[in-house]
């Protein structure tokens, strides 16, 4: 079990997430000291929690479970996509910059921030005609 990391992780999740531990706390229907022990990795969550937790950052379940796995029964693969985007926003300036968007349009830009010029422009062109098929709907 990698209680460190996932500590740390769920620190990450937090911050890049602009919340704070009362707001996390009061989504998974515990109180603020539970939650802040999680953190600290005086208390390991259960798997509901950690599954809430998942839901609440919109990240796979098996992500989070898979930190408390011991080191021989990880997966190991290439960096995630969700470990990319912790470190991402990991960055206090982007943090500061992007505070005011929501999980969803943090994911976009993230996504965004990997595609080349051609790429980018190229989204967005599929973001429009997405729009307008909703807007007929």
């Amino acid at each position: 079990m990698n209680k460190e990391t996932l500590s740390q992780t769920l620190i990450n999740l937090r911050k890049s997430a602009g919340y704070t531990q009362q707001l996390v706390a009061d989504n998974l229907c515990i109180i603020r000291q539970t939650y802040s022990h999680y953190e600290n990795g005086r208390i390991t969550p259960s798997a509901d929690i950690l599954c809430r937790l998942a839901d609440l950052y919109h990240i796979p379940s098996e992500y989070l479970i898979n930190l408390l796995l011991p080191d021989e029964f990880q997966k190991k693969e290439k960096i995630s996509d969700t470990d990319e985007y912790l470190y991402f926003f990991a960055d206090s300036e982007k943090r500061n910059r992007y505070k005011g968007c929501t999980i969803i349009e943090k994911q976009l830009l993230f996504q965004l921030s990997k595609l080349d010029s051609l790429g980018q422009k190229q989204l967005i062109e599929i973001a429009k005609v997405l729009a307008d098929t909703n807007s007929i709907s």
